[in-house]
Order: structure tokens, then C-alpha cells, then sequence
């Protein structure tokens, strides 16, 4: 893991964004109970649809057989405050596939920015210098 403080220079310097970068994280506690539920597998008549069936029991073994996995994306930000380096990042979100979309990741990733955004702003941090540094975003999906 990185070192989350570090201080620079004198305790009385202004706040400032260093830098956000929007990442992807493996999820350690990965749900893929949804790929067993038997009620995904019924049409709106009640009936069960076989083919529903085997294909989310086939994406369930390929998932044991470590073919596709679960992450989670975060907005994270480097903010200097008070002389000392601080990491800040959004909830994430979690429990996503791995194999998504990369449309979809893109927009959870912006809505971890949004998130992020709310959270600086609460600290203080001037929503022009929040908007400079969302777009100078890195992106590490």
C-alpha cells in the first residue's frame, strides 16, 4: 500500500488539489450469488427459461475458473492541506465485472468524479481549482 501523509513544508499553507486520477481495484469481496438466483431464470409467464439458466451457470464457472472477475471503481484525489499530503476518494462503486463495457466504466467513473467533487467541495476546496482538476483527470480503468 502507498503511504497516504506526507508533509510538505510549513503547516501553514494553503490547500490545494494535487492531482485525481479515476482507478480500478479489484474487489476483494466479489457477490456473484446473483448468477444463482433462480428467479432470474423465470419469463414474466412464471416459467423457467432453460437457456437463462445455463448461461448464468456457464458465466458462473467461468468466473471459479478466474476467466472474468469483480472490481471497483473510485475517483481519487491528492490534496495538500496544511503542509501534509492526504489521499481523499469517493465511495466507489463496487461489484462490477470486470469484462464490462468500457462505455460503462467510463460513466461510473464520471459519477465517482461527481462524488468526489461534492466531497472536496465540502472541504473547502473552490469549485474552480475542483473543475481544473476533474479535467485534468487521469483515468487508470
Amino acid at each position: 500500500m502507498h503511504e497516504q501523509f506526507r508533509r510538505h513544508g510549513s503547516t501553514g499553507q494553503a490547500k490545494k488539489i494535487l492531482g485525481i486520477r479515476v482507478v480500478r481495484l479489484p474487489d476483494e469481496s466479489p457477490d456473484v450469488s446473483y448468477l444463482e438466483d433462480s428467479g432470474r431464470w423465470k419469463g414474466e409467464d412464471g416459467i423457467l427459461h432453460e437457456p437463462y439458466r445455463a448461461a448464468d451457470l456457464e458465466r458462473l464457472d467461468a468466473f471459479h475458473r478466474g476467466e472474468w472477475g469483480m472490481i471497483g471503481i473510485q475517483a481519487v484525489a491528492d490534496i495538500l492541506v496544511g503542509g501534509v499530503q492526504q489521499e481523499i476518494a469517493s465511495g466507489g462503486l463496487w461489484g462490477i465485472e470486470d469484462d464490462s463495457d468500457s462505455k460503462y466504466l467510463i460513466e461510473v467513473g464520471e459519477e465517482e468524479l461527481s462524488a468526489l467533487s461534492s466531497l472536496l467541495e465540502d472541504l473547502g476546496f473552490k469549485p474552480v481549482a475542483i473543475k481544473d482538476a476533474v479535467k485534468q483527470a487521469r483515468w487508470e480503468l
